[in-house]
């Protein structure tokens, strides 16, 4: 039933739930409206015959719109089921009030329905077209209770395999072989004859939770479009990646779609992540994730959510939680658990894009040093690079010799080096190895479409690059020529094409007849000009091209006359923007950027023509390896250029969207050395696939824009619904590769370019840890579901502003719902001159970071904290916080690392939103200027310049300072204004926590050897909870650790001890201070034996300062 369908209407409704028994009666069939029935208070809606009228179960009853009875049963046959209406509805209280037209508008009716083991099957027929394409018919929606916890929801084409993403790429949940005993949910859907519809619903509660009623389904080929109704005032949270504020409200367009931008607000980033988190105020809250990796708009409005896809399948999830915490672990469970990091790589990072030599970066590293300020891991940008080609060094600016050196320095000091590597290789380094993306088959020339022609060896070899539009037979004789011109034309002497002597193309000229001599003396490559009225008369005028194009090493050619373009002959050209988007047919030479040896298709990054890695490809991995080996440790030392290598700790992987420079939209080919050509026959496409069938979806199915009718053409780059790319709907190649691009198996660009970062940090991930034989830090900046398992994530090009400092909030909140915990933004600002007041501000939040690094642009000024002295007393303060509560951030990210399993503790995000903690308390749901380190400290930067003070809220509870240890709020729910100096940032302990530390150092492994201590901060109860993971930090294999669960009353202490095969190599836990104890103790006993105390009444402090436990010892201290 294709309505508007919401839970004040599920008592009594027509729908019927999944696997209930179908009781009906028989309808004419045809499309069939709605009826809003008022029974009493309720209101109900049951199917109309016609406009006016419905009909009753036992047919006795006809109910006329406005009027209560009426008989006439000439409208029914045997054709149709609906289910029936119970008579108690009808009487005369009963009126119908209107019919909705607009509700029967659906695209789709089912026409089977048949059970399976999880749930059932729907088949739908397709009655009307999309507006961007027909609509697939016949579709299958297939329902699957996996969990007690987990919907599946899947809708595809049955008879033609679409795109879906790969489960190499993306793991698949294993469904049971039966269906689960007590799920959390119940699902409804229409029944034959019905537009289509479902709605998933809580069953303890009978809520909606997702509901396609009243809302109309489109699958055509590159349009498919699915809406869900939406509570009033929802909470939503992801979709992302975005810069925007946490929560999302209605009126937001959300384009996923990867993107190598600059921090816009509002616009498509780097990384595509299509789950959502919905909350109710009942504090129960559900995820969806939509398992498609297509570029997509997901649009919200007052009460809707609407995805409009273009391409793939509809893939859904629906995670029950219900706590929002649960849903994210339901969510992880599903797209594969986060990685545990190497301990290292959670202390402080420096970098900078600018540091012009290897002196400087030891001159960086001395001065931290110089100035006791913490540092863990080094990294350089791409400065390093021999002229920015990946797996060099410099050698003037960089020797290997003197980076060796550097390298063992900072290993015998306890610090690490990373290096930044970019997803493209340069056209000099590409061996016979490289696995890149294809150009287009040779095969297709033979048919004379419009595209590059491939011409003979001994022509390429001397660097000639030509175009031609001519007959089989012309390419046959090997000659090199340009599309025709009219013969009348050509008979009078004019301007027109000519084969170039052998002499003059070892001049290296590309020209035409009729130059004049004092032109071609100069070196210009161009043609003369034709008369005006020979312009007029649609003959093909060139123009001069200016020199300043020219001496760039481009041989193009100018603007040609519209009306020639016209008719369909092909024309050379680098033109104006707006030339281009009139939709004419033109092309650009590519002679710079052409591989001539192979079929790798090129683009233009750092250091020009490049070369992509097709890591769809399982033979990459290899390759990426043995790149990446010869920096780690040399073993791979293959090629002359890859002779020189450094022992690297991290790979900081960039611009893997992927990007590429060549962002002309003038060049339709976007800087690749072969493309599909625009709007071509699609067979034709399949042919490029060097004979792998194509596996994107579209099979033989085209589009015509706003015609509603499939036609023979498909079209990557101009697919008909334009998705709101770049914040105006710019091309889908614009920075990047070109949509035509083809991957492993035919697989094109445009399905897979949202895959690209995730799955280069899949291989190089594999490749750290087999060369290295310890866990992998990878740093990514595009990401997809799934990628937290192998890399973290920073934030990308980041402002030096205050703004770009709060919006770092809810970036790194919304990636822990992403899955990948391990994020932070750039401290201090990527671009723009950061100030010492936001240095300041921004290094006390930045020391909070799961990932903090403290990173700026070439050409900005220097920021490292110790610019400033004032900087620098700042950052030894808060990082000596931060590398005092290590051990708890660490124990979070491997209770966010383990799988869900009934022997471990609950899974649990590292950070997290304060509704995360209190999802009952409406105050919470906005809130993305504090964050929660697990649950119990809580963080409230100053983020408005020249601030001196913070509005910090509350929620329930106890929350002690984290300095004096006073309590700052007991009330609950309450705001307080909290002074905050330059040299101050607010972090409260909440109480029922408690938060295992060990004593700082200038590096994590000086840390890891200083002795333990905890911070006890009792609830109103009296009671408190904590835990510590312990391993070495880094090795592959964590059998070899320790677990200790910590609990506290209001008189007593425990440690419980498990998996104790770390625990002897750790330092001892030498002081427990306890803070929220009622009333002064008179002693205090360790496993029964009395020991030192000491209390201070004033904040109900209890500080035992001279313990020597080991941690593998189970111990109860009891106070009284």
């Amino acid at each position: 039933m294709d309505g508007l369908i919401d839970s004040k209407i599920d008592e009594g409704s027509v729908l019927i739930e999944a696997n209930s028994n179908v009781v009906g009666h028989h309808l004419k069939a045809k499309k069939r409206p709605l009826i809003d029935v008022t029974v009493g208070a309720k209101r109900k809606r049951i199917v109309g015959i016609d406009e006016n009228e419905c009909e009753t179960a036992d047919h006795s009853r006809k109910v006329t719109v406005g009027q209560p009875y009426c008989v006439d049963k000439s409208d029914w046959d045997s054709s149709c089921v609906v289910p029936s209406i119970a008579k108690s509805d009808w009487d005369s209280s009963c009126v119908a009030s209107s019919i909705a037209k607009s509700d029967s508008s659906s695209s789709y009716v089912v026409s089977s329905v048949a059970s399976t083991i999880l749930g059932v099957k729907l088949t739908l027929t397709s009655i009307e077209s999309s507006e961007y394409g027909q609509n697939i018919s016949p579709l299958v929606v297939e329902f699957a209770s996996e969990t007690n916890g987990r919907l599946h929801v899947k809708a595809y084409d049955p008879n033609n395999a679409r795109w879906e993403v790969p489960a190499s790429v993306s793991p698949i949940p294993t469904p049971p072989s039966v269906a689960p005993t007590s799920p959390q949910f119940t699902y409804q859907y229409a029944q034959v004859g019905q537009p289509f519809f479902f709605k998933v619903i809580r069953k303890s509660t009978s809520e909606v939770l997702f509901s396609t009623a009243g809302t109309s389904l489109q699958f055509a080929d590159q349009y498919l479009e699915l809406s869900t109704t939406l509570p009033t005032n929802y909470n939503i949270y992801g979709l992302g990646e975005h810069v925007r504020p946490l929560r999302i409200t209605p009126g937001s367009s959300l384009t996923l779609w990867s993107l190598d931008i600059q921090h816009p607000v509002d616009i498509n980033l780097y990384g595509s992540h299509p789950f959502y988190l919905d909350l109710r105020p009942s504090g129960d809250a559900h995820g969806v994730f939509l398992r498609n990796c297509n570029g997509m708009d997901v649009k919200t409005d007052t009460n809707l959510l609407t995805y409009k896809i273009i391409g793939g399948i509809l893939d859904f999830y629906f995670m029950l939680g219900p706590e929002p915490e649960a849903v994210v672990q339901q969510y992880h469970e599903i797209i594969g658990r986060p990685h545990m990091p190497p301990y290292w790589s959670l202390g402080w990072h420096q970098c900078r894009y600018g540091y012009p030599n290897i002196q400087a970066v030891e001159e960086v590293v001395a001065k931290y040093s110089a100035n006791k300020i913490p540092l863990d891991t080094m990294w350089t940008d791409i400065d390093y690079m021999d002229a920015y080609k990946d797996f060099t060094l410099d050698p003037v600016n960089y020797p290997t010799s003197q980076v060796q050196s550097f390298v063992s320095d900072l290993h015998s000091k306890g610090m690490r080096y990373g290096l930044v590597c970019y997803t493209r290789v340069a056209k000099t380094q590409v061996s016979k190895g490289l696995v890149c993306f294809t150009r287009v088959a040779k095969t297709r020339v033979s048919k004379g479409l419009v595209c590059f022609t491939r011409v003979a060896k001994t022509r390429v070899s001397k660097g000639l690059v030509c175009f031609t539009r001519v007959a089989k037979t012309r390419v046959s004789k090997g000659l090199v020529c340009f599309t025709r011109v009219a013969k009348t034309w050509v008979s009078k002497g004019l301007v027109c094409y000519t084969r170039v002597a052998k002499t003059r193309v070892s001049k290296g000229l590309v020209c035409c007849t009729r130059f004049a001599k004092t032109r071609v003396s100069k070196g210009l490559v161009c043609f003369t000009r034709v008369a005006k009225t020979r312009v007029s008369k649609g003959l093909v005028c060139y123009t001069r091209v200016a020199k300043t194009r020219v001496s760039k090493g481009l041989v193009c050619y100018t603007r040609v006359a519209k009306t020639w373009v016209s008719k369909g002959l092909v024309c050379y050209t680098r033109v104006a923007k707006t030339w281009v988007s009139k939709g004419l047919v033109c092309f650009t030479m590519v002679a710079k950027t052409w591989d001539e040896s192979s079929n790798i298709l090129v683009g233009n990054v750092w250091p020009g023509p490049c070369a992509f890695p097709d890591f769809l490809n399982p033979a990459t991995t290899p390759y990426w390896q043995t790149q990446i080996a010869s920096h780690v440790n040399g073993c791979f030392q293959i090629a002359k250029f890859r002779s020189n290598f450094v022992d690297v700790d991290g790979l900081w992987i960039d611009m893997n969207e992927a990007s590429n420079f060549s962002n002309d939209t003038t060049d339709t080919l976007n800087g690749t050395a072969k493309a599909l050509p625009e709007a071509n026959d699609p067979q034709e496409i399949h042919a490029a696939a060097d004979g792998h069938p194509l596996q994107n979806g579209h099979s033989h199915r085209g589009h015509s824009k706003g015609t509603g009718a499939r036609c023979a053409q498909f079209s990557p780059n101009d697919p008909p619904y334009a998705i709101n790319n770049s914040g105006s709907k710019a091309a889908l190649n614009t920075k990047t590769l070109d949509m035509t691009a083809v991957h492993y198996q035919g697989v094109l660009e445009y399905n897979c370019k949202n895959l690209y970062g995730h799955t280069e940090a899949m291989a190089t991930h594999t490749a750290l840890e087999n060369i290295i034989g310890k866990r992998s830090f990878v740093l990514s900046r595009s990401t997809w579901p799934g990628s937290g398992a192998y890399t973290a994530h920073w934030t990308g090009d980041n402002n030096s502003t205050y703004e770009d400092m709060h919006y770092s909030i809810p970036g790194m909140l919304s990636f822990q719902l992403f899955g990948i915990p391990h994020v932070g933004a750039d401290i201090g600002g990527f671009e723009g001159a950061a100030t010492e007041e936001l240095c300041s501000r921004w290094t006390q939040l930045g020391a909070f970071y799961p990932f903090a690094r403290n990173h700026n642009g070439l050409g900005q000024p220097p920021q490292e904290p110790y610019v400033w002295s004032s900087v620098a007393a700042i950052t030894r303060d808060v990082l000596a916080i931060r590398y005092s509560i290590l051990p708890y951030y660490y124990t979070l990210f491997y209770k966010a690392h383990r799988p869900i399993s009934p022997g471990n503790a609950p899974a649990a995000t590292v950070v997290r939103p304060l509704f995360f903690e209190f999802p009952t308390d409406p105050k919470t749901y906005d809130i993305d200027q504090q964050f929660l380190i697990g649950g119990g400290l809580l963080i409230s930067p100053v983020l408005k310049q020249g601030a001196t003070s913070v509005s910090a809220y509350f929620p329930a509870g106890k929350w002690y300072d984290w300095y004096s240890h006073e309590v700052v709020s007991s009330a609950g729910g309450e705001t307080k204004e909290l002074p905050t100096p330059i040299d101050h940032i607010q972090i409260q302990v909440r109480g029922g926590t408690v938060i295992p530390l060990q004593c700082p150092a200038l590096t994590t492994a000086a840390s890891r050897s200083n002795s333990f201590s905890l911070l006890v901060a009792l609830d109103t109860a009296g009671n408190a909870t904590g835990d510590l993971y312990l391993d070495d930090g880094e090795s592959l294999s964590m059998s070899q650790h320790t677990f200790i669960a910590y609990q506290a009353t209001c008189s007593n202490l425990t440690a419980t001890v498990t998996d104790t095969g770390y625990a002897a190599n750790c330092p001892p836990l030498t002081r427990v201070t306890i803070i929220g104890v009622d009333g002064t103790p008179s002693h205090v006993e360790l496993n029964g034996a009395a020991i030192d105390f000491k209390f201070n009444p004033a904040t109900s402090e209890l500080v035992l300062p001279s313990l020597d436990v080991k941690m593998s010892m189970q111990f109860a201290i009891t106070w009284a």
